[in-house]
């Protein structure tokens, strides 16, 4: 509730005027319940009024400002990481202006707020994590935030292991899986290093400045080296929502006429990577292969391979 009320009223501080039918499909909510937060930010002070009509709607006084100490420093990084994550999922412009909004909140001496959660970079769900996963990203963000230079002892998938004094710059979690995306001293480039392969780590006193324009420009694999396939696969109830969460809501659709289990169909162009098979694998008996016909081969001949491992 807190958040859709801060959330509210940053639209009514931003626009000039909105309507109830707005801010209700925004935030999913009822345009009762928006009238019901309306009134908790009324008691708690904000001015505002409302006009009835064709081009109606809700205003806030023109005197109204919001004071500095409505938020504490701790709410108001909080509240800038999370639209911070937001606004890598959005390509509106409402998310940039609701940052600048929060980060111009100072005054009283407060310091400027860091944008911590620009540097966290999603790709995928929001699982997989672990008490080891955990024990590297505490220090890790901590570099980040703070700039320290960590080194790192790194087993690379051929089983090389090196010693390495990185610049950390943001996390990346891809198909449930965690890494840092850093600059390597060593190699003199920006890397991802994945964080099951780093052995050990420490983050030392020595700090880094980035540059002031330095732009994430990122990459786990070479997908330029990769082709892209045009995919198509029927869905059960049960698998819905995680390939809906693979391809987008917009390319899983229900079928016109269901055949038994099978509800809904997907289609979609991705990077045919090593990691396609054993994503479509993860689906088990919830997906059918429909094309193309190479990769459904493939995908028998590994759930054939897997089933005779395990005899």
């Amino acid at each position: 509730m807190v958040n859709v009320c801060f959330c509210i009223l940053t639209e009514l501080l931003a626009k000039n005027k909105v309507t109830a039918k707005y801010l209700a499909e925004k935030y999913e909510i009822s345009v009762r319940t928006v009238y019901r937060y309306l009134d908790v930010l009324a008691a708690g002070g904000v001015n505002f009024f409302t006009d009835r009509g064709r081009n109606g709607g809700i205003k806030i006084a023109d005197d109204y400002k919001l004071s500095a100490s409505y938020l504490t420093d701790a709410e108001k990084k909080s509240l800038i990481e999370a639209v911070s994550i937001w606004s890598q999922t959005t390509s509106g412009t409402d998310a940039e202006s609701l940052k600048t909004k929060l980060a111009a909140l100072g005054g009283g001496g407060a310091q400027p707020v860091r944008m911590a959660g620009d540097k966290i970079i999603l790709e995928g769900g929001l699982d997989g994590d672990s008490e080891r996963i955990k024990n590297k990203i505490a220090p890790l963000k901590k570099a980040i935030d703070e700039n320290f230079v960590v080194r790192i002892e790194y087993r690379s998938r051929s089983g090389s292991q090196t010693e390495r004094d990185i610049e950390p710059r943001a996390f990346v979690f891809k198909q449930m899986v965690w890494y840092v995306y850093a600059y390597c001293r060593n190699r003199k480039d920006f890397r991802t290093f994945k964080l099951s392969r780093i052995i050990k780590l420490k983050v030392t006193d020595e700090k880094f400045i980035p540059a002031s324009d330095e732009k994430y420009e990122w990459s786990l694999t070479d997908n330029a080296s990769y082709e892209k396939k045009d995919i198509l696969v029927r869905l059960k109830e049960s698998a819905r929502y995680d390939a809906e969460e693979w391809l987008g809501v917009e390319n899983v659709k229900p079928l016109s006429e269901p055949d038994g289990e099978w509800k809904y169909i997907a289609s979609a162009v991705i990077t045919a990577d090593a990691s396609l098979v054993p994503k479509l694998l993860s689906f088990g008996d919830g997906i059918k292969i429909l094309l193309p016909y190479d990769l459904k081969a493939e995908a028998l001949k590994a759930a054939q391979n897997l089933l005779k491992n395990n005899e």
